[in-house]
């Protein structure tokens, strides 16, 4: 149910269960979808692919990603064995805007998660996931807020 939001799920075919997959970059139905839209905000969620360039540059300013770090801190993968391993105090997520680069765009929001003594990159997870459940709905409703004030100025 996407509570009253028109929604497409892009599952990956990687995941067993999943009978048919989209493939957001190259199949040609998803960008009709995404064009006969023309949606406000493209919300990424555990996507763990890069877009094309093409797709960026066509939805910029419009794509929203939630990264299990705090950025520009650890980009990419293995966030929470990086931050273990680098002793950091704390650990975190961001909501940023997609860019060409690499979890590169401009941060929206951002929690910290404290990393304890005996954590593990899985124990470190779990606790960011918390966290990026909290931040990621409000951070989406006060960034949608200020794009709407702004366009209203």
């Amino acid at each position: 149910n996407g509570g009253g939001i028109f929604h497409i799920l892009v599952y990956d075919n990687n995941f067993p269960g999943i009978t048919r997959a989209i493939d957001i970059d190259t199949n040609a139905e998803t960008w009709q979808y995404v064009g006969a839209t023309n949606p406000d905000l493209i919300v990424l969620a555990g996507f763990m692919r890069i877009l094309s360039p093409a797709f960026v540059e066509r939805w910029s300013g419009r794509i929203v990603n939630i990264h299990p770090s705090l950025l520009p801190k650890y980009r990419g993968l293995d966030t929470h064995a990086r931050a273990i391993e680098a002793g950091d105090a704390v650990a975190g997520c961001t909501v940023h805007l997609v860019n060409e680069e690499l979890d590169a765009g401009d941060v929206i929001a951002s929690a910290e998660v404290p990393v304890e003594r005996d954590d593990t990159p899985e124990s470190l997870a779990e606790r960011v996931l918390g966290a990026e459940h909290q931040l990621y709905p409000r951070a989406l409703k006060e960034f949608v807020k200020r794009r709407e004030q702004s366009s209203r100025n």
